[in-house]
């Protein structure tokens, strides 16, 4: 299974929720599917949501996606790919010198 991990906090997973919906996600009990993937909704901003390896043990998920914005420092558009976690201390979330 895989997660989708969107922010209602964030203008990009706010964006998100409609097309996924369009693209025939359904909602059951607190998720979204389709197929063997889920949609969780979170409140809070992705740099701090936490429960997600609850979640993961709960639905049998592999990985998760999580949508959310990024900025380019030159302002330029781009798709960045990256993994979560912090390289040393956690200022903005999740565990200190942990990659998930």
């Amino acid at each position: 299974m895989i997660g989708i991990i969107v922010s209602k906090a964030d203008v990009v997973g706010r964006n998100a929720l409609p097309i996924l919906l369009d693209k025939g996600f359904k909602p059951e009990d607190r998720f979204l599917i389709k197929n063997d993937v889920v949609v969780i909704e979170k409140d809070e901003d992705v740099l701090y949501i936490s429960g997600l390896d609850e979640i993961a043990e709960e639905m049998a998920i592999d990985y998760f996606i999580v949508i959310s914005r990024h900025k380019a420092e030159r302002g330029i558009k781009t798709l960045s790919v990256h993994p979560t976690g912090n390289f040393g201390d956690a200022r903005y979330g999740g565990r200190e010198r942990e990659f998930k």
